[in-house]
C-alpha cells in the first residue's frame, strides 16, 4: 500500500520539522538531539563504546525487559537515527537512549517518551558529566497509552 499523499511544505522549527501534506494535513516530527556524558580517551574505551552503539556492547540491558529497574545515573548517551520508508518515503526520526549505571550496566531503549523524560529531568537535575549533575536515580515503568504499553522512566532519588 502506497500513500498517495505528498509533502507540500516542509520547515524546521526549532527542535521540529512540521510538514504539510497535499490534503492541507499538519504533522509535527521531533528531531531528536545526540548528547554524551562519556568521556572515551584510550583506543580500548573507544572500542567499547562503537561495538555498544553497533549492539555488541557488555552488560546490555533492554529497559523494556527491566520494568522496575533502578538505575543510578552516572552516563548518559542519546543517539538519533532516521529513516525512511521504502514504500512511501516517509522520513521518521527516533533516538537511542543509553543509561549507564554505578554497576557498569548499560540500559538501553528506543523509547521517545524516556529521551522527552530525561530532557525535562536533566534540565532540573543538570546533565551527567556536568558541574551542577546533582545524581539521579529513576526507575524503569511502564506507562499505558492510547493504543499501547510504553517504557519510560520516574525520578525515586
Amino acid at each position: 500500500m502506497t500513500n498517495s499523499l505528498s509533502i507540500v511544505n516542509q520547515k524546521q522549527e526549532g527542535n521540529y520539522i512540521i510538514e504539510q501534506d497535499s490534503n492541507g494535513k499538519f504533522t509535527r516530527k521531533t528531531v531528536y538531539k545526540p548528547f554524551s556524558s562519556l568521556k572515551v580517551e584510550t583506543k580500548e574505551e573507544k572500542i567499547k563504546l562503537v561495538n555498544l552503539l553497533n549492539g555488541e556492547g557488555e552488560n546490555t540491558i533492554q529497559m523494556k525487559e527491566s520494568v522496575g529497574a533502578e538505575i543510578e545515573i552516572v552516563d548518559l548517551i542519546h543517539k538519533p537515527y532516521d529513516s525512511v520508508d521504502e514504500e512511501t518515503g516517509e522520513l521518521t526520526f527516533g533516538v537511542l537512549t543509553y543509561l549507564f549505571d554505578d554497576a557498569g550496566n548499560v540500559f538501553v531503549t528506543s523509547s521517545k517518551s524516556v529521551y522527552h523524560t530525561l530532557k525535562n529531568v536533566f534540565s532540573v537535575f543538570g546533565y551527567p558529566g556536568e558541574e551542577d549533575y546533582l545524581g539521579l536515580k529513576v526507575q524503569v515503568v511502564k506507562k499505558k497509552g492510547q493504543s499501547h504499553e510504553y517504557v519510560d522512566v520516574k525520578v525515586i532519588g
